[in-house]
């Protein structure tokens, strides 16, 4: 059952020029908290890797700050899953066996989950087009050159 299109932010409705004080409320009340996440300690060293690669661009835009840690920490652990599943997958030989089948179904959903966490940080390029962060010079984007790779 789903519950609609998720809410717009109010600093995107004041800046499509959207926003509408008898619907959305004051302006005021956006919170914009400051800061770069830091690293949480109990990530893997695959979820480290991704999380080095990603996160630094992603706070130098505007699109991480110091209080997306725990959903950062999920994505990029999401991720060392899909890995591990994957390599797990490659050493199968028997295509037919219920150990591929179940590691398949693992490896399926760790990528999903990943790729809907990925998706609310603009990490695919549909979802990169619909984020509008200012001051941002693309020719220098660290996320974009990742995302060419």
């Amino acid at each position: 059952m789903t519950r609609g299109r998720p809410r717009k932010p109010t600093a995107d409705l004041i800046l499509e020029d959207k926003f509408r004080r008898d619907r959305h409320g004051e302006p005021s009340e956006v919170w914009i908290p400051a800061g770069a996440p830091q690293m949480p300690d109990w990530l893997s060293p695959d979820a480290k890797a991704l999380w080095q690669s990603i996160v630094p661009a992603l706070a130098n835009r505007g699109v991480a700050t110091s209080v997306d840690a725990a959903e950062l920490g999920a994505l990029c652990d999401w991720f060392a899953r899909y890995r591990a599943a994957s390599r797990a997958l490659d050493a199968v030989t028997d295509i037919k066996s219920t150990d591929y089948y179940r590691l398949q179904i693992l490896a399926g959903a760790a990528f999903k989950n990943f790729s809907t966490t990925a998706s609310k940080f603009g990490l695919n390029p549909s979802d990169r087009a619909r984020l509008q962060i200012e001051g941002t010079d693309q020719s220098k984007d660290e996320l974009l050159a990742f995302a060419k790779d």
